[in-house]
């Protein structure tokens, strides 16, 4: 069995680093459709105002935010991306 792209990409990374995988104490990341696309919502916590966003491929996306490099990671199928923030 393969392993799926953020399974992969998590074998380089130290355990340590999963802690930088959470929400960041301004911003707040979420999924939802917009016009008929597929994105993530980067949320300014005290504003409540949007962003960034990042088109996504699919409904049920696989990613993983890196917030100290500044990245996430999209995993679709056999395809990994990384997109910096």
């Amino acid at each position: 069995m393969k392993p799926d792209g953020i399974d992969f990409v998590s074998t380089f990374v130290p355990p340590a680093r999963f802690e930088a995988f959470k929400q960041s104490q301004n911003f707040a990341w979420y999924f939802t459709e917009k016009s008929d696309n597929k994105v993530l919502i980067k949320v300014n916590k005290d504003t409540g105002e949007e962003v960034d966003q990042i088109l996504l491929d699919n409904s049920r996306p696989i990613y993983q935010i890196d917030t100290p490099q500044n990245r996430i990671y999209y995993g679709n199928g056999e395809v990994l991306k990384v997109f910096n923030m």
